[in-house]
C-alpha cells in the first residue's frame, strides 16, 4: 500500500521537472521504462487490431463474399449449373 502512496505524490510533486518542456519530453522518450511501456503497449494494441481485422472481419466477412462472387463467376463463365434446392 506504501508502495501506491508513494507513486501518488511522486506524482503531483515536480522534482524531476527542469522548467523546460522540451527537456522534460526528452527525458521521458528516451526512458527505458516508457520505451518498454509503449513497445509492450504497441504489440498488445496491435495485435489485438490485427487479429480482430483478420481474424474476424477478413475471414468471417470478405473472404466468404469474395469466394462466392469468384465461384459463381467460374461457373457462368463454363456454364456450370448446380442443383442447389
Amino acid at each position: 500500500m506504501q508502495n501506491g502512496l508513494q507513486f501518488i505524490q511522486q506524482l503531483f510533486t515536480r522534482e524531476g521537472d527542469t522548467g523546460n518542456l522540451w527537456q522534460d519530453a526528452w527525458i521521458i522518450f528516451t526512458s527505458p521504462d516508457h520505451i518498454i511501456a509503449e513497445i509492450g503497449w504497441t504489440i498488445i494494441q496491435d495485435g489485438v487490431v490485427i487479429w480482430l481485422l483478420y481474424g474476424v472481419v477478413w475471414k468471417k466477412v470478405f473472404l466468404p463474399k469474395l469466394r462466392k462472387e469468384i465461384h459463381e463467376e467460374i461457373d457462368e463463365e463454363h456454364n456450370i449449373t448446380h442443383d442447389d434446392k
